[in-house]
């Protein structure tokens, strides 16, 4: 039987004749899958009407008012601060659902541990009013305080008992806190991990009333060494790049310190996207260990292009940075020549927003080139050689333009990922078309910079500290044209305030002065400028000292920045701003001006509606002098936070 006579007569077998002679019918058997078949799809199309429907006519449910009783120690408008739930503000409703509902009640349950409030419940409910709206009400028990009365440890042999209590926070006679506590458990891990004890456990004990006696128990476990260590993820890059930036060998002790500097050198390179040191098992027994490195190669070339707001630094570095927006694109090779030579070529366009007419002619032009390596022979000194031409517009008010090309050698050394330490030698060439106001000038300095950086976000930073120190000298022993030198020392604060608000503040103070009295005049270029929508906005960009609408700089500076930082609503927000500053060409001058500034000159204040978007802020600002009632104020247009 043929392939097609099998199948004329499976289907000829599920047929049988009709009595009546209508013709063929489908036989039992096959009627009863029919059925089965159209049952299923009915079920379906009901299955899916029904879904649709749901989806259709559900309704949803908007938070109304939220009430707070029996809470006596923590107020209630700390509460609501804490709770995902929020009553309508202007145009904002919040959608009400019960798992809110009960995470917020262990939300309060949670907050009032971290106060000592060990014994507190809280009940939720809500109801539905008359309009539709959702009012949610929490009953809360506080019950009594706990104190820590007595703290028992054992089994620390390694790390003394006192540094244990400090970095679990467990203070005699103070409110007991066991989730900070336990949040601590972490951190004690963490200094067993330095030392090689990679198996700590903890156990607590303590009965829960007015006087806590905890007791503490820790294993410390062995201490650990490495055995061997095993590198996933090469394809093109020899083993031999990761392994000497390991600061970790075979046969030590393990150490946390040191795998996470391994780590962040392997990064350095620039050869990696992923990188993830962790210990394994290993064959020799309990107290070993070996040590997985996994890696993700980047592309060892190719084409990195990025834009949005710049910080623009106009010519004159002793100017606070004006606001613009630019675009950048560079061609990178990460292994020139198969070496451990990175090189890149990159080209910059940059406007700078001021006035209309000013951005259309005052653009900055930057081009470099840079090679740079971590190693120079046997010793790990990360620097840069790059080649440069820079087109400023002068003080970026004026039509003139400056052009700037030279030679920059840098060395960068990392202390960890918030403090870096940078120095450098530059050689540099300063043109102008107009050779009666600014002569050619040759320049050579030796610079170093550090900063300190530990903020929770570069863009719209809430909570941290920023300090830097830049001292420079130019000329002298360097040789060029000038010889003067020049420093700067600059803190910025950002602290958390009631709700979401942020308090900003900004000093700085910057001195520069000739090396000698016969040593020429330290150019215009090079001096200090204030004013504008970054450093003093109750006057024009660089224009705080100005003669004739020229401005003037000067070289003793102060810069003190005061803002509040106030959210409204959505991506819209308002700063509050006090800021004042002082420019003096010498020191007689600059006494005068503090007595002055006692008294307010030198001073403006204002406020700026900011919008939030994913390059940074951009801000609408209306400022306008203290002591100067006759001046009208001073709009601007401004992006990225002014510090």
């Amino acid at each position: 039987m043929t392939k097609k006579d099998r199948f004329i007569s499976n289907t000829v077998s599920n047929i049988s004749i009709d009595p009546s002679g209508a013709g063929l019918v489908p036989s039992k058997a096959g009627q009863v899958l029919i059925n089965k078949k159209f049952l299923f799809l009915i079920l379906l199309l009901f299955s899916v009407v029904f879904v649709i429907q749901g989806q259709i006519t559900a309704k949803k449910y908007y938070v109304k008012s939220i009430h707070f009783e029996g809470n006596k120690y923590l107020s209630t408008s700390k509460l609501r601060r804490v709770i995902k739930l929020k009553e309508p503000r202007f145009l904002q409703y919040v959608e009400f659902n019960r798992r809110s509902l009960k995470l917020d009640a262990l939300t309060i349950k949670n907050y009032y541990s971290f106060e000592g409030y060990l014994q507190t419940r809280v009940e939720e409910s809500f109801e539905i009013a008359e309009d539709g709206g959702i009012v949610i009400y929490f009953r809360i028990d506080e019950g009594p305080r706990s104190y820590l009365r007595s703290v028992q440890i054992e089994g620390n042999e390694s790390i003394p008992e006192r540094r244990v209590k400090k970095i679990l926070e467990l203070k005699i006679n103070k409110p007991f806190n066991p989730i900070m506590m336990r949040q601590g458990y972490r951190e004690l891990d963490k200094e067993y991990r330095k030392i090689g004890r990679l198996n700590t456990l903890i156990d607590e004990n303590y009965f829960v009333d007015k006087q806590i006696d905890l007791k503490l128990s820790i294993k410390e476990g062995p201490i650990m060494e490495i055995d061997t260590i095993l590198i996933d993820g090469l394809v093109r890059v020899e083993p031999s790049a990761i392994h000497r930036e390991l600061v970790f060998s075979p046969q030590s002790v393990y150490n946390e310190n040191l795998i996470d500097l391994s780590r962040r050198r392997i990064f350095e390179t620039g050869l990696f996207s992923i990188v993830n040191i962790f210990p394994t098992e290993s064959r020799k027994g309990n107290k070993w260990v070996d040590m997985h490195i996994e890696v993700k190669e980047l592309e060892l070339r190719g084409f990195l292009s990025e834009g949005g707001f710049y910080p623009i630094q106009p010519l004159s570095e002793g100017a606070e940075p004006t606001a613009g927006i630019g675009a950048t694109i560079e061609w990178r090779h990460r292994s020139l020549f198969s070496s451990r030579t990175r090189f890149s070529v990159k080209g910059s366009f940059e406007i700078p927003i001021t006035t209309f007419e000013e951005m259309i002619t005052n653009q900055v032009l930057r081009f470099e080139t840079t090679f740079s390596r971590l190693w120079i022979g046997r010793l790990r000194v990360p620097n840069s050689l790059r080649i440069f031409f820079e087109r400023f517009p002068e003080f970026i008010l004026e039509e003139e333009t400056l052009n700037r090309y030279g030679v920059e050698w840098d060395y960068l050394h990392k202390y960890s990922d918030e403090s870096i330490l940078k120095g450098g030698i530059r050689w540099i060439k300063i043109k102008s078309g107009d050779t009666t106001r600014v002569e050619n000038e040759q320049e050579r300095s030796f610079r170093i910079s550090y900063r300190y950086r530990n903020v929770d976000n570069p863009i719209y930073p809430k909570t941290g500290m920023i300090v830097s120190f830049e001292p420079s000298l130019v000329g002298a022993f360097l040789g060029g044209t000038r010889d003067y030198y020049r420093a700067e020392v600059e803190l910025r604060k950002y602290t958390p305030v009631w709700s979401s608000w942020v308090f900003a503040f900004r000093s700085k103070i910057g001195w520069m002065a000739k090396l000698t009295q016969t040593s020429s005049q330290i150019p215009d270029y090079d001096l200090f400028y204030l004013g504008g929508s970054t450093s003093l906005r109750g006057w024009e960009s660089q224009m705080f000292i100005s003669d004739e609408n020229d401005p003037k700089g000067g070289t003793l500076k102060v810069l003190m920045n005061l803002e509040f930082r106030i959210p409204i609503w959505w991506r819209f927000g308002m700063d509050l701003f006090v800021e004042g500053g002082i420019l003096a060409s010498n020191e007689n001058e600059f006494w005068d001006q503090l007595n002055e500034w006692k008294n307010g000159t030198g001073w403006n204040y204002g406020a700026e509606i900011t919008v939030s978007t994913p390059f940074g802020p951009i801000r609408f600002c209306y400022a306008k002098q203290m002591n100067n009632p006759e001046m009208k104020g001073m709009p601007f247009l401004g992006l990225l936070y002014a510090f």
